[in-house]
């Protein structure tokens, strides 16, 4: 069993207020997520989280980036922008019947 004064509190690490007598330890905040989730004495936990962290920034980035790049996408039949209406629930692609963009 771990003992409770090397163990990261579960509350501080998903930003959950937790008691002044929490016999957890608080670990550092990492910049790139927020959370107090960096072990103040555990380089192996620090380094595995940063690796953790960058790798669900750059797969954010990923699909904000493909996002980006579909927003001025045309249909092809209508010719009208797909993506960006004033209604997003508008924005789909379906069969003909007014287009609604195949």
């Amino acid at each position: 069993m771990v003992e409770t004064k090397n163990q990261l509190c579960p509350y501080a690490t998903v930003q959950e207020y937790c008691y002044k007598t929490c016999v957890y330890l608080h670990g550092d905040s990492y910049d790139m997520c927020g959370l107090q989730v960096m072990h103040t004495m555990d380089s192996a936990q620090r380094s595995q989280h940063i690796k953790t962290c960058i790798e669900a920034h750059e797969k954010h980035m990923e699909v904000s980036f493909a996002v980006q790049c579909s927003k001025d996408i045309v249909c092809g039949i209508c010719m009208e922008v797909v993506y960006g209406k004033a209604n997003p629930s508008k924005d789909y692609f379906g069969i003909l019947s007014n287009c609604n963009h195949t």
